[in-house]
């Protein structure tokens, strides 16, 4: 698997790494203004950032080879590592911690700052705050071309103890954002120079997560944030498209990645009905399956890849019909094509994704091209989930150089 390959990679590129760990001070002004009398602000760093390592040119150069990438990607700078445990809001507008990973170039320049989304995760540990060489071997990449990386582990990752709101339009791009204010006070407080432009990107649910924060900001936050370009990739901006693609299926390949929606939404909206979705045994044990104590091939074993065995009938047909329930109506609210774009955006996608249908792009394209819109969209011929990754973030970093 791509984690495992990522992991033997760090592995052997840590003889390149100088580790020393220091001390830093929280300092600098509040990101944003308290609210509703909180002691707390959104953004705010809590305790002291950990700093992980400085890594080489020479490290990066091997996270570039062992990807086959071309050696022009491989960035001039060093890259320094900090995690960090900062406020933001739950689904209930109530202040929590939640954990992130800030990657820089060791540069007098002023940077610009790069707001990075990672893929789905299954269990709480596999991310950037708790081990940034396993985790995260794209920021190395994207720092060493002179971003300031920002890399949020989510709610229900890292410091935080829930099941991860899944698809979660507004607590991602909360989470998100908050990161982001966290990371430019970080950059304050340790003479990290930054300039005014912001890019966003990610892959899988990062690059669903790089939509909502770009809709967030550009619909609510204008004063306060300016998009200079997006860059989402590969995935699931129409969720209504996506749960017909998994609800037409007898069988489906990943049971895991359809389960954690439903059990996320299931925990975010109360709903209370996994007994009413779900078939016994499955039923009983979602809410434990998606906890943050699980890897995707324990929850693989415990579920059933064919389709009405592990999900009632009932629901599948309901779903599939005309009929409003209040399970579509959260698929749709969900769902980021309705509202138009203001920065430019470039995404990619493969044409034979077998876990997050093209369509996802193709029709968020042809959306948002309707509307005016500055979009591209790059695809993958023959692209799956897994092989596209690489194309997408070297893509990327062509289309972001243009901007920066």
């Amino acid at each position: 698997m791509l984690k495992s390959k990522i992991r033997a990679i760090f592995s052997g590129c840590m003889l390149f790494l100088v580790l020393f760990i220091v001390s830093c001070n929280k300092q600098g002004d509040n990101p944003v203004d308290p609210t509703g009398g909180s002691e707390y602000y959104r953004g705010e760093i809590v305790g002291e950032p950990k700093f992980w390592t400085e890594a080489p040119t020479d490290f990066v150069k091997n996270i570039a080879d062992a990807f086959n990438i071309n050696s022009d990607y491989i960035g001039k700078y060093s890259v320094r590592v900090y995690s960090m445990t900062y406020k933001t809001i739950d689904k209930n507008g109530d202040f929590v911690n939640a954990s992130g990973t800030v990657f820089y170039p060791v540069s007098n320049e002023e940077l610009p700052v790069l707001s990075y989304h990672h893929g789905t995760e299954f269990y709480r540990m596999d991310v950037a705050s708790i081990n940034p060489f396993a985790n995260q071997a794209e920021a190395f990449l994207i720092a060493s071309n002179g971003y300031a990386t920002f890399v949020p582990d989510y709610l229900g990752y890292g410091v935080s103890n829930r099941i991860h709101p899944y698809h979660v339009a507004d607590i991602s791009a909360n989470t998100a954002i908050d990161f982001i204010r966290a990371g430019k006070s970080f950059c304050k407080d340790h003479e990290v120079k930054l300039n005014n432009k912001l890019f966003l990107g990610g892959y899988s649910e990062g690059g669903y997560v790089t939509l909502a924060v770009q809709k967030e900001i550009e619909t609510n936050l204008a004063s306060e944030f300016s998009v200079t370009a997006s860059a989402p990739l590969s995935g699931a901006y129409d969720l209504m498209e996506t749960g017909k693609y998994y609800f037409n299926k007898e069988v489906v390949s990943r049971p895991d990645f359809l389960g954690f929606l439903i059990t996320a939404y299931n925990d975010v909206y109360e709903w209370n009905k996994l007994d009413t979705i779900f078939n016994q045994p499955y039923a009983a044990k979602m809410n434990s399956l998606y906890d943050g104590s699980h890897s995707s091939d324990d929850i693989k074993s415990n579920l059933n890849d064919t389709l009405n065995v592990l999900i009632k009938q009932e629901f599948i047909d309901k779903f599939l019909s005309s009929e409003t329930t209040a399970e579509k109506q959260k698929f749709a609210a969900n769902s980021l094509l309705d509202w138009t774009p203001k920065a430019p955006i470039q995404m990619v996608h493969g044409d034979s994704d077998e876990i997050v249908p093209y369509i996802n792009a193709s029709k968020a394209y042809d959306t948002f091209k309707a509307k005016g819109a500055d979009v591209v969209l790059m695809t993958v011929p023959g692209g799956t989930h897994a092989t596209t990754i690489i194309p997408a973030v070297v893509y990327t970093l062509d289309f972001f150089k243009k901007y920066k």
